[in-house]
């Protein structure tokens, strides 16, 4: 480890959450084991002594510690917590059976033999002797603190667990831990190695507000991770022994029961239909997701639009070169969004190819979801199948792209699937609130609508305090970690405060106002029909059967799910709103057909999916078209990649931009921030979007100043600047043309003269001599 980071250790580790929660972990875990207070006990690794510390606390008396630094060493001397040899851990100084308990804590993932290491640890302990091992866990989430550490590896469970065996010990407790962390570590890790931030240790990324807070949430995520073993997590324990055969001294342990002891055929027989189960469906989720990529993939390269996509994804290039979101650009929506992007180009590459690869991964992601769910609620394979896909036919196409409503749709899908997970699986009552908290804080990141719907509705499922009050104190903390983590990204930044404004405020005031449409605009009947169709076979199962359904948590949360989706295509209920809100309705839907068909003769049920299929040719013959007029379009190259762009002149505009200087600044104006994303220009204000009723006059002010500050060139799509085009996409839209987009719009005209138009774009060049004064009186 660097020296740096072991100065940094021995200052944190008495205090810092991090050695504490662990302490405490394995305080537990050797206090189960029934040592004598004279047991002979060897700390491999010991660094600057905190389980030392540890060991001390708990009363044990003949405690080594060994280290390979000298450095680690001095630190423990000076703290006295007891003696520490030199030696290596591939080298033990002791003799063969001479130790009851060896501590390798985050030590074997520093040497390359790690079989060697812990063949070292198995011939020192005594028959019946124990070893507590801890080690990195996930390779993904390699970061800064892996090479301060100069560690080797990461390691997974099975790989783990195997190496132990290997090496003559049995696992008798294995589990990750650090799970309910896990993805703020992650992202923290993203974030320090995207921005290069240099430190030396991540120990002192660390507030006593933070440690506090960090303190409450790992001691929780310890005391649960034994029972609960979740599938994940920053770290992995192992507890092993070194096996006897004609006698058990004291020390030894059994491995612990799992449930009450049933009739062995009968568990057979569950075990058989588990596996069964869980093997239809892995097969169903692997078609689903399958099929989804297929149908995205000739959608990769087609642009239908210029406007939203474009947001996110030159959001996420500023912030890649070093702009603060909030501070030296406006965004109304929370970071979530913009900072998985941000992580994705900084792994895939900045274009369009990596931009689309996001964006299938998410939509299928979505199907896989939608399809887990359903089968979670009907248990029917084929019906859950069948609606997940005809989701996909329905939905994608011109919306295939980059979407913070994507992304808000899947973390609120994962939600759904867990909730309905944990109200029917008794065996890990916590892995299930857990799953879904997470997935529902990270959703309300995404869009504060929507995800706090999603939020609501996952609630619903432990709302009753008596029975569930764990899984409701889980799903709480969980909800909360990727708020905290996102929140503490942003204070970071120093952007709290322009955060408060461009995204509570500003929404509150403006966003709204000019977005109501009617229910269904523009949106295939199919869509349209998905939550009243829902809703009316959710009434034919429930008004036969109201006192069943009162007590039914999979109906409930179903419902709650489903009207979540439905309040959350509001205010703007056109028909690409409900698209993104729909996956949600879909396990309410797969619920009550299968209620509603169980009792039928499978002839009927047959005849019923064959009209199901026969309705749904319209739709895929204009997925069809929607295919072939993607796969054959014109593709043009720009320094993103090659596209199709669907928009009549796009194409021309994005050529004549290739041919002006690579450093001559843009404007593009009012809504096409896709197009500055292509063609690789800067645009020169920190506003993407400009619309009368929702862009405020003093943002047209401070673009103007801008804009004739900087830009070389404007770029114009004029059918955004028609009160009759906008009349169509706002109706709610009170004026279209006010005073300061009036005064904005001259002053444009005024300072840049006409060059070239293609289609709807227009391209205007400077005017010689320009100044500010052009702004003046767009304010009032």
């Amino acid at each position: 480890m660097d020296l740096a980071a072991y100065a940094v250790e021995a200052e944190v580790e008495e205090t810092h959450w991090w050695f504490v929660g662990r302490r405490q972990l394995f305080g537990r875990e050797i206090g189960g084991l029934g040592l004598s207070k004279d047991a002979s006990i060897l700390d491999v690794g010991t660094s600057t002594g905190t389980n030392l510390r540890m060991l001390a606390d708990l009363g044990y008396r003949r405690v080594v510690g060994l280290d390979r630094s000298d450095e680690a060493i001095r630190f423990c001397a000076e703290k006295r917590l007891g003696v520490v040899h030199p030696g290596d851990v591939c080298d033990l100084p002791f003799g063969y059976a001479s130790l009851d308990l060896v501590l390798a804590t985050d030590i074997i993932e520093h040497v390359e033999d790690d079989r060697l290491a812990l063949s070292e640890i198995a011939r020192v302990l005594v028959p019946g002797g124990s070893a507590v091992i801890t080690v990195p866990a996930f390779q993904s989430l390699w970061g800064l603190q892996d090479e301060v550490s100069h560690h080797i590896r990461r390691y997974r469970l099975p790989a783990l667990r195997n190496a132990v065996e290997t090496a003559g010990l049995r696992p008798v407790r294995c589990f990750y831990f650090n799970y309910l962390l896990f993805v703020p570590i992650w992202l923290a890790r993203q974030i320090l190695r995207v921005f290069d931030i240099k430190i030396s240790s991540e120990g002192q990324l660390n507030t006593r507000l933070l440690n506090r807070l960090l303190s409450r949430v790992f001691d929780f995520d310890v005391r649960t991770a034994p029972w609960l073993s979740p599938p994940f997590g920053v770290s992995i324990f192992v507890l092993a022994q070194k096996p006897i055969e004609t006698r058990r001294p004291m020390g030894t342990i059994l491995p612990r029961a799992r449930g009450p002891v049933t009739d062995q055929a009968g568990s057979s027989n569950d075990l058989v239909a588990r596996k069964a189960a869980g093997w239809n469906g892995l097969r169903g989720v692997l078609f689903v997701g399958l099929i989804s990529v297929v149908l995205c993939a000739p959608f990769a390269r087609y642009v239908g639009w210029l406007g939203d996509e474009g947001v996110l994804l030159q959001a996420a290039e500023r912030m890649a070169q070093g702009s603060t979101i909030y501070v030296d650009f406006f965004e109304f929506l929370p970071p979530g969004g913009f900072v998985l992007t941000q992580g994705w180009f900084g792994i895939a590459g900045t274009s369009m190819l990596s931009a689309r690869a996001l964006a299938t991964l998410t939509i299928a992601g979505i199907a896989c979801f939608t399809y887990l769910a359903c089968r979670q609620a009907s248990k029917r394979t084929l019906l859950s199948v069948g609606i997940a896909l005809g989701w996909m036919v329905i939905s994608q196409g011109y919306w295939t792209q980059v979407s913070h409503h994507w992304f808000t749709t899947l973390f609120s899908m994962i939600a759904a699937w867990a909730t309905l997970v944990s109200v029917e699986d008794s065996r890990h009552r916590l892995r299930g609130p857990l799953t879904a908290g997470i997935a529902a804080g990270a959703a309300i990141m995404v869009t504060p609508t929507r995800g706090a719907l999603a939020m609501l509705a996952g609630a619903t499922a432990v709302m009753n305090l008596r029975r569930y009050r764990a899984g409701f104190l889980a799903y709480v903390i969980a909800c909360a970690l990727i708020p905290i983590s996102l929140i503490a990204y942003v204070i970071g930044r120093d952007a709290q405060t322009s955060a408060w404004d461009d995204v509570i405020v500003f929404t509150a005031k403006h966003y709204a106002s000019v977005n109501p449409v009617p229910f269904g605009l523009w949106g295939n009947p199919y869509l349209t029909w998905i939550f009243p169709f829902a809703g009316l076979i959710t009434l034919c199962v429930c008004v036969p059967n109201r006192r069943e359904c009162l007590h039914d948590r999979v109906l409930r949360t179903c419902a709650a799910f489903g009207l979540a989706g439905f309040i959350g295509c509001f205010p703007r209920a056109d028909g690409a709103h409900i698209g993104f809100a729909a996956p949600l309705v879909c396990p309410l839907l797969a619920y009550s057909l299968a209620r509603v068909t169980w009792r039928w003769p499978a002839k009927f049920r047959h005849a019923a999916a064959a009209v199901a299929i026969l309705c749904f040719v319209p739709a895929a013959r204009s997925f069809w078209w929607k295919t072939y007029s993607a796969l054959h379009a014109e593709i043009v190259a720009t320094p993103r990649g090659r596209v199709s762009l669907a928009e009549r002149g796009a194409s021309e505009m994005a050529a004549r931009i290739a041919a002006t200087p690579s450093d001559d600044a843009f404007f593009f104006y009012p809504y096409m921030p896709m197009l500055a994303f292509l063609t690789a220009r800067r645009q020169v204000s920190q506003y993407d979007v400009f619309v009368p009723g929702y862009t405020l006059p003093s943002q047209y002010q401070e673009a103007c100043l801008d804009v004739m500050r900087s830009a070389g060139w404007v770029v114009i799509d004029r059918n955004w600047t028609d009160p009759k085009f906008l009349a169509g996409i706002f109706p709610a839209m009170r004026d279209f043309e006010p005073r300061e987009t009036r005064r904005f719009e001259q002053a444009l005209e005024a300072g840049f003269t006409f060059v070239a138009r293609d289609g709807s774009f227009e391209l205007r060049g400077r005017v010689p001599a320009v100044d500010e004064s052009v702004c003046a009186g767009i304010t009032g």
